[in-house]
């Protein structure tokens, strides 16, 4: 009877186990990258508003939530915004940074945030302005990936305590440099046309919004078990219970 016990909880060990392990995702280039946990990024969105903005490179809303950055993503323009929420785990404010949004694009575009420790869309934070950078590695349709990088006490939250949603506004930037397709690289020489694209380094006029790729957290998270994993859990102990009282029997 032991050994019955003794191989119901090596199971229940293994089980849950594979239940709670997670893999791990790095993403970024030679600027900047971080090994992030397959749980990091946010799980479903809540609310959205885009009006003025389109999902490019393939981009879905699906594609927003598991952290690859190679799938597309949101163009987000004034007016425009989107609501996420962890379900699988909460972000920490650690020492540090503690979320990281990507963005696509050249330049290296701001990312205006807000956050809230509720899932229900209620409680806000005042939103903020963040600087992205260059990350060195590559989103979809050959973009820079850049990163900006959220310290939690900004928003005044105290070390140790979670948020549970992030809302990203959108932004319209407009870029002024000059330039041509011509082999010269002079406006008006060589025969070139003038080309309007802010992600080529020439151009003389063209309006982007915040391009919004994934959101992970950069803190330890607290894992939120979901409901099969307690039930697997209960009737284990129940079961073990039995075992326990017939043996005794």
């Amino acid at each position: 009877m032991k050994k019955s016990v003794l191989a119901c909880l090596v199971s229940a060990v293994v089980l849950l186990g594979t239940v709670s392990m997670a893999g791990a995702l790095v993403i970024g280039g030679a600027s900047w990258s971080y090994d992030f946990d397959d749980t990091a990024f946010v799980d479903s969105v809540i609310d959205k508003n885009i009006d003025g903005g389109w999902y490019w490179g393939g981009g879905t809303e699906s594609g927003l939530l598991n952290g690859d950055v190679t799938d597309g993503g949101v163009a987000l323009l004034d007016k425009d915004y989107i609501s996420f929420i962890f379900t699988d785990n909460t972000a920490l404010n650690g020492v540090g940074a503690d979320l990281a949004i990507f963005e696509a694009g050249f330049p290296a575009e701001d990312i205006v945030v807000s956050v809230s420790p509720f899932t229900d869309d209620t409680g806000w934070t005042p939103a903020r302005t963040y600087s992205s950078k260059d990350t060195g590695a590559k989103a979809a349709d050959d973009y820079n990936l850049n990163v900006a990088l959220i310290d939690l006490t900004d928003f005044g939250f105290a070390e140790g305590d979670s948020i549970a949603a992030v809302k990203i506004f959108g932004i319209t930037s407009v870029y002024s440099c000059c330039g041509s397709t011509g082999k010269r690289g002079r406006k008006g020489k060589g025969g070139g046309t003038t080309i309007n694209d802010p992600y080529i380094k020439k151009c003389c006029k063209s309006i982007g919004g915040t391009d919004l790729v994934a959101i992970g957290s950069l803190s330890k998270s607290v894992p939120v078990a979901e409901p099969g994993t307690l039930l697997l859990i209960g009737t284990g102990l129940v079961g073990l219970g039995l075992m326990r009282r017939k043996s005794r029997g």
